[in-house]
């Protein structure tokens, strides 16, 4: 069940689409700027890299650091938003589709923790990209 769920999230990393970013739920990001300029990872020439790998990486470190609020919450699959900027940090991190409020927020906090990523690149230069990422909560 558990390599059902991983192969299901895995396949889930999906290009931000436009039309979600008009139903975001963003959480208090306190970023000052926009971001101008950011694309998807499907037009960059080098994909943004975190501890040396693909996005997936960081999907898996945040299930191995994810603390649940509330063990009694239902499951279910957040989806959040976020840029990884021309010098790697995150930035710009909303919740597209949360599970409960205490939960987003612990999400939300998390992934703005995030360790430096090795920015993408076009033409040789780092450029900003938006990754959607789903969150997929299952009690075994």
């Amino acid at each position: 069940m558990n390599k059902i769920i991983y192969l299901l999230t895995l396949l889930s990393i999906t290009s931000f689409n436009q039309n979600l970013c008009s139903q975001n739920k963003t959480t208090g990001d306190n970023d000052t700027v926009k971001l101008l300029n950011v694309i998807t990872p499907d037009k960059v020439e080098k994909k943004p890299l975190f501890k040396g790998k693909d996005a997936s990486a960081f999907r898996d470190w945040l299930y191995q650091n994810m603390r649940l609020p509330d063990k009694r919450m239902s499951e279910g699959v957040a989806s959040v938003s976020f840029v990884v900027d021309t010098t790697g940090i995150v930035r710009e991190v909303s919740i597209l589709k949360g599970i409960t409020p205490s939960f987003d927020d612990a999400l939300y906090r998390l992934v703005k923790s995030s360790p430096r990523w090795k920015p993408g690149k076009v033409n040789g230069e780092p450029v900003n990209v938006r990754f959607v990422m789903p969150f997929v909560v299952k009690f075994r």
